[in-house]
């Protein structure tokens, strides 16, 4: 597996004889990967997972499933769709304290935490979007 152009943690493996594309990526101690069940037990377990130490492997072979705030949806067909809709939807906005009373007045150390923690979920989100194919 070589690492693709569009992110130096996403690996790929082309087409050969009418299999793959074989593809893992991974995100600080996330793994994503989408291969074939032989890739798999005869490539990837062994050369990578295992050395790695990783025990527990999710499988989905179609359905929904989550992976760093992105919604995964691998059709019948193997297509896959990619949106962030939930974790939008999820966001909260930051609710305005009414001790505040004038513009000017400084922010608590609780308040400056939760801008903080927004900036990084929109930050988070503008990252993956900016990432997604249309």
């Amino acid at each position: 597996m070589n690492p693709t152009l569009v992110d130096r943690c996403f690996f790929a493996v082309p087409i050969k004889d009418g299999k793959g594309p074989q593809a893992a990526g991974a995100h600080v101690d996330d793994i994503l990967i989408a291969v074939d069940d032989e890739f798999y037990d005869q490539v990837l377990y062994p050369r990578v997972l295992k050395k790695l130490g990783v025990k527990e492997v999710h499988t989905c072979y179609n359905g929904t499933f989550t992976f760093t705030g992105c919604e995964v949806t691998q059709g019948e067909d193997f297509s896959v769709k990619i949106d962030m809709q939930k974790y939008i939807q999820e966001m909260e906005p930051i609710e305005i304290k009414k001790r505040m009373l004038k513009p000017q007045d400084p922010l608590t150390r609780e308040d400056r935490d939760e801008v903080m923690a927004r900036c990084g979920k929109l930050n988070w989100l503008a990252v993956r979007v900016h990432c997604l194919p249309a």
